[in-house]
């Protein structure tokens, strides 16, 4: 990946005291911080009750208790989740398949711990509730909604952590730039738009971004020109451009994106302007 550096500044490692403390797709702990937040230290059952009575969910990269994120924009709008079993049999009586199930009536939170995939950190993907057992499942595998809010900066981090996980898998990142692109492009009050020091600022997806640039294998767009990516910041890197600016009702898709030297960039902003 091309900008795995600018990715990893993205997720931050903390000590933190409390799981409110915590920042959905954003924290990394230790294997020992998580055990110490939830007041468990049985990592290998995937699901305890943690000791403020939440259910506390963590998989590891081997887990016996298979997990699997589905969504578009943020793939971990939802999550798979397989329920635990005693002997391959998932018994009716479980403390902790009941307080997950029970969390669909809002009372508590199912909180979602997952070991990342080139360390042994684990990250906080956020607070997630029951929404229904998944379809042919006989009851196994329960289908998770997260409620964070989809504010730009929580998406801004899931997108980021996603990019982490797959920084050495273009054919990922490219497949899921075309799904996203295709998302947006029918996608009704598609910008999610805030303010930042008096200035309006769009939702531009990561995953896009990273795609156009793999794409144009540092080749600007414009004017044919190699354009390095050095680690250093000792050569100019190629800059992703909207061709109709998000702020004009363009979307924000891979058809919509040209990667350009800083030079064009430049020059394509001011035509804009005096359009």
């Amino acid at each position: 990946m091309k900008y795995a550096l600018e990715i990893e500044k993205k997720v931050e490692q903390t000590s933190v005291t409390s799981i409110n403390d915590l920042r959905p797709y954003k924290t990394v702990i230790s294997r020992k911080q998580v055990a110490n937040l939830i007041g468990n230290y049985n990592l290998q059952s995937g699901m305890v009750i943690s000791k403020d009575g939440s259910v506390c969910i963590y998989t590891q990269r081997t887990h016996r208790y298979a997990d699997k994120t589905i969504g578009i924009d943020n793939p971990y709008d939802q999550v798979e989740y397989s329920l635990q079993k005693r002997s391959g049999v998932l018994p009716q009586n479980s403390k902790v398949n009941s307080a997950l199930i029970n969390t669909k009536n809002g009372n508590s939170t199912a909180h979602y711990f997952k070991q990342n995939i080139h360390d042994n950190g684990y990250t906080y993907y956020g607070k997630y509730k029951f929404s229904k057992f998944k379809e042919g499942s006989n009851d196994e595998i329960a289908i998770l909604n997260s409620i964070e809010n989809k504010s730009i900066e929580i998406l801004e981090n899931a997108q980021y952590l996603e990019l982490n996980e797959h920084k050495n898998d273009n054919a990922y990142i490219l497949k899921r730039a075309k799904e996203i692109s295709e998302y947006n492009r029918n996608r009704q009050n598609f910008t999610y738009e805030k303010v930042v020091e008096r200035a309006r600022q769009f939702e531009r997806n990561a995953i896009i971004k990273e795609a156009v640039l793999i794409n144009a294998n540092n080749i600007c767009s414009k004017c044919g020109k190699l354009v390095g990516n050095d680690i250093h910041n000792e050569v100019p890197e190629l800059q992703v451009h909207h061709i109709i600016p998000l702020s004009k009702d363009g979307k924000d898709i891979l058809e919509n994106c040209v990667a350009l030297c800083p030079n064009c960039h430049r020059r394509e902003h001011k035509n804009l302007q005096i359009l």
